[in-house]
């Protein structure tokens, strides 16, 4: 750890022409600031992974989804606002797995709870819990981003500075697979859905409309077949990987015995081994 001060900014030099994302001319949109800061100190950390690949992570989710809800309460008879940052994950390291659900890079914000969200605002988290899909496979896995649903009981407009929707994935290093980028879905799975993209302006939502905000998932960092097969195990129980993942990508053989799923300790050796090929049992 370094203290802050003007002697350990003399060595870094940036070089931002001019009409570039980092420094531009106008009228260039310049909307959603944090974004571009996340994006660069996570390509910092690429760039340096082949000269300090001890000292960094894989591609975390480099995001920021700073939601802005408001809306006029009829029952309250007065207008109101809700700022919302959705957290994301970092990528694995080294030594352990990317953190889940969580600000990250340049953090500055805190979890607000669901519980003082309902009673102050027009609106109801109907889901707030780490996305379905399976983490970055990885000798250390990614970790894994959140997914939320908020429904609104009043008319609202949203604001949205978001990032990584249809962008780079966040990447895994050193044989680790990459992440998953983001989303934002209005009124998922019924009636009226519709895809965002990740940076919105003044939309409008009637009462009763939900959106369904999905954020990056982190890459994986070094070859899944390296990982303690035991962990693979616990992450299988968790739902942080399938059966089928634990044999294709980490090459763990898992078996069912005395109602508990445990490593084939044999069939994993001759997989990680390059002796057996074939398929996972279900």
């Amino acid at each position: 750890f370094v203290p802050q001060n003007e002697g350990m900014l003399k060595p870094l030099k940036v070089i931002a022409p001019e009409g570039t994302i980092f420094n531009p001319k106008y009228p260039a949109a310049t909307f959603s600031r944090f974004s571009q800061v996340q994006r660069a100190v996570d390509l910092a950390l690429r760039a340096l992974s082949p000269v300090i690949p001890e000292k960094v992570t894989a591609g975390n989710s480099a995001h920021i989804h700073f939601m802005s809800y408001s809306g006029w309460d009829e029952a309250q008879g007065e207008y109101w606002v809700y700022l919302e940052v959705n957290e994301g994950s970092y990528g694995g390291r080294q030594t352990s797995d990317g953190p889940d659900s969580t600000d990250n890079l340049i953090a500055n914000t805190r979890n607000n709870p669901i519980e003082e969200l309902e009673w102050r605002f027009p609106m109801r988290t109907d889901r707030y819990e780490l996305r379905d899909e399976p983490a970055a496979a990885g000798e250390f896995r990614g970790g894994i981003g959140i997914i939320r649903e908020n429904t609104f009981l009043t008319d609202t407009q949203i604001t949205c500075e978001g990032e990584r929707h249809e962008s780079d994935l966040p990447w895994g290093a050193f044989g680790g697979h990459d992440g998953l980028n983001a989303s934002i879905v209005k009124n998922p799975g019924r009636e009226g859905e519709e895809s965002w993209p990740s940076k919105v302006t003044g939309r409008a939502l009637e009462a009763g409309d939900s959106i369904q905000i999905t954020v990056p998932s982190g890459g994986g960092f070094g070859e899944p077949s390296k990982r303690d097969a035991y962990k693979v195990v616990e992450d299988v129980l968790d739902g942080f990987t399938t059966k089928q993942a634990a044999f294709d990508d980490y090459k763990v053989a898992l078996v069912e015995r005395d109602g508990k799923l445990q490593v084939d300790e044999k069939a994993t050796a001759d997989l990680r081994a390059g002796v057996v090929t074939a398929s996972a049992n279900a």
